[in-house]
């Protein structure tokens, strides 16, 4: 093989290799760019998504606060209303015993009075009530029945030296079923106010 032939092989295979090597390159440079930019796109997708994650759960926290605040409003309006209803319902009470239904409201309270108390006991009520107690409690002479004007809107029986009391005033009832009455009450919605045009 002549001197030129053989040069010219060389510098084919050189050629071949670096062509080789500069394809090479381009393809490690490809795959660098490659994966540099799939990890740019996961940083940048795990960067947003853990950015969405802290507002939704800001957000989600704001809105369950403000869902409290507003559910502590209302129960403590209700509340608030529904204590004003039992102190108007309390003040309308001695009035029952007074009004067109007295007679069966004292007839009820004194019936509850001597089933609970039996026929031994000391009965209190208010004067303006003593003379209908007294002739309710006829057919029972061991119950005595005197005058006391802190007793308002029915009777109290004591026995036993007062070591037993019975208390068969409307304010105690109420107050007996007061828990069951404001479970059942249900809040009266306020008006709207109609806009009026000038």
């Amino acid at each position: 093989m002549a001197i030129d032939e053989l040069i010219s092989a060389l510098e084919r295979e050189a050629a071949a290799e670096v062509a080789a090597l500069a394809a090479a390159a381009r393809a490690d440079a490809a795959r660098l760019r490659t994966d540099a930019a799939a990890r740019r796109t996961a940083r940048r997708t795990a960067l947003l998504a853990r950015c969405r994650a802290e507002h939704q759960a800001a957000a989600d926290a704001a809105l369950a606060a403000t869902a409290r605040q507003a559910r502590r409003d209302v129960l403590t309006a209700r509340a608030a209303a529904l204590d004003r209803l039992e102190a108007c319902i309390g003040a309308s009470l001695p009035a029952l015993l007074r009004g067109a239904d007295g007679d069966r409201v004292l007839d009820a309270l004194v019936a509850g009075l001597v089933a609970a108390a039996g026929d031994r006991a000391r009965v209190r009520c208010a004067p303006a009530l003593v003379e209908g107690v007294r002739a309710r409690l006829a057919a029972h002479p061991a119950l005595e029945v005197e005058a006391d004007p802190t007793v308002i809107g029915g009777a109290i029986g004591e026995r036993a030296g007062g070591r037993v009391v019975v208390d068969a005033t409307l304010g105690s009832l109420l107050a007996r079923m007061w828990p069951r009455l404001r479970l059942e009450a249900q809040p009266v919605a306020a008006p709207v106010p109609t806009e009026v045009s000038s």
